[in-house]
């Protein structure tokens, strides 16, 4: 059924509803008194055959003419409801990321394990416990070494880097004592050790010499002499380069090697081939030595 027949005060609601063109009293009379659908004659004035109505928005937008709308929409008008078009998509994506996709993320991830096992405290650092133990002791075995063939000594480490002994222990020629500084170098398990250090105890040296032939000899040709020298107490100076390894419950093992001479060069007792000492080259005698040490670093920090 095509309605027409709308007043001029009809609405423009009313108007897009239509589906035509509004039309006045006398077209919505005859349609009433059972005429017939054809298209009524309007009356002069009335809107005649405008084209359809798209609407109160794009009427509101174009500044279409209406019988109830204002004669002119303004420029502030068309912009606001331009500006909400625009903004509607951007709207509409604001809120899809903000609610709809952190329930759809939510739904998809499982739930985070929950562990039961309680994370355990960091122990304490390895070099700690292998290189800063306070008080040790350690057995030397060597060959002329400071502490003789065989000794002993106390170790005290105030800081990782330094290290103090103090000992003695039995040379070829008798007791020895014998104490030392060392710079410990720790890698690891692996420290390089430089030493040095001072040692005393009786000595007996062994020496050959040249000397002139004795007076009446035949021959010109100096002699080759031997003498024995011995000193009840000579004192030493040492210096040594060690590779030392350590475990973490504090057993250590040492290698060194170096070399020593005495300080005093004058001694208590001197034998020699012919009956007289003539020799002056072993006035300082020095000599290699290496030794091998095993130890225990006690649980004491300082």
């Amino acid at each position: 059924m095509h309605v027409v027949g709308l007043s001029r005060s009809a609405t423009p609601v009313q108007i897009a509803l239509t589906g035509g063109s509004p039309a006045g009293a006398n077209g919505r009379r005859h349609l009433l008194n059972g005429g017939t659908s054809r298209r009524p004659t309007f009356p002069e004035g009335a809107l005649g055959t405008e084209p359809l109505a798209l609407g109160l928005t794009f009427a509101y937008a174009r500044g279409l003419r209406s019988p109830t709308l204002p004669e002119k929409v303004s420029t502030m008008t068309r912009l606001r409801l331009l500006a909400l078009l625009l903004l509607l998509p951007f709207g509409t994506l604001a809120f899809a990321h903000c609610v709809l996709y952190p329930s759809v993320a939510l739904a998809d991830d499982p739930e985070p394990e929950v562990s039961d096992q309680v994370e355990e405290p960091a122990g304490p650092d390895p070099m700690h416990l292998r290189w800063d133990r306070l008080l040790g002791l350690e057995l030397t075995g060597g060959i002329d070494s400071p502490y003789g063939v065989a000794g002993a000594g106390i170790l005290v480490s105030p800081i990782r880097f330094l290290r103090i002994d103090l000992g003695g222990g039995v040379s070829r020629d008798g007791a020895r004592l014998a104490g030392g500084v060392s710079l410990v170098l720790p890698q690891d398990h692996f420290a390089l050790v430089i030493r040095v250090g001072a040692s005393g105890g009786p000595l007996g040296w062994d020496g050959d010499y040249t000397t002139d032939p004795p007076p009446g000899s035949t021959t010109q040709t100096p002699v080759l002499a031997h003498e024995h020298r011995y000193w009840s107490f000579a004192a030493f100076f040492d210096t040594s380069l060690g590779l030392e390894y350590r475990f973490d419950e504090g057993v250590l093992i040492r290698l060194s090697f170096g070399v020593q001479t005495t300080l005093n060069d004058t001694a208590d007792a001197c034998a020699a081939d012919g009956g007289a000492c003539m020799g002056t080259v072993h006035d300082h005698p020095a000599r290699l030595w290496g030794a091998l040490s095993v130890g225990y670093m006690f649980d004491i920090y300082p």
